[in-house]
């Protein structure tokens, strides 16, 4: 990806989240090959819904910009099934009385100017490691979660709506820090 292509991408994602207008020469820069190559990288790093919502700010039309359209309402229906996986997470683990943290995108989600802007894969939540076995034992069995594996520093379960979660008992990985 050409340098100029990577400014491009950059200056849409600022439009997209601070508001930024692109310059005339930004907007006669956005090609059709442009556009396509932007596109598929934002869509690799899961900022293609970012990419379309500047488009839309800025009044570009076309093809690609049509197409990514899509993107924002595929953003706006993930942030409402991960919310609504995480008010329940948060209400069974008060009502058992499990201590818990969020963690990553549950967290600065917030910060963002709307909550769909920042998507994410999963729900991460650090729990004390001796409530890991009970927390995974009332999703599983009260609220039909599906294990799927142990890691070195985490649980990994998938809610009935497929919402990837991650029960993290140890915020580090098995010998990151010894291979730091």
């Amino acid at each position: 990806m050409s340098r100029e292509n990577i400014n491009l991408l950059f200056e849409l994602l600022r439009s997209a989240i601070r508001g930024n207008e692109l310059s005339e020469n930004e907007k006669a820069s956005l090609s059709d090959d442009a556009l396509q190559t932007i596109f598929a990288l934002a869509k690799y790093h899961d900022l293609a819904h970012l990419i379309a919502l500047a488009l839309k700010k800025n009044g570009i039309t076309g093809e690609i910009a049509e197409k990514s359209e899509n993107n924002i309402l595929q953003a706006v229906y993930r942030n409402r099934q991960i919310n609504y996986e995480y008010t329940l997470l948060c209400d069974v683990l008060e009502e058992a009385k499990i201590p818990f943290i969020p963690l990553k995108g549950s967290v600065i989600r917030k910060y963002y100017p709307e909550a769909w802007m920042r998507t994410s894969c999963d729900i991460d939540i650090l729990v004390h490691e001796e409530d890991t076995e009970r927390v995974t034992e009332i999703l599983t069995n009260k609220y039909e979660y599906i294990y799927n594996v142990k890691g070195s520093h985490d649980i990994s379960l998938y809610s009935p709506n497929k919402v990837h979660v991650e029960l993290h008992f140890n915020l580090l990985e098995d010998g990151l820090v010894n291979n730091a």
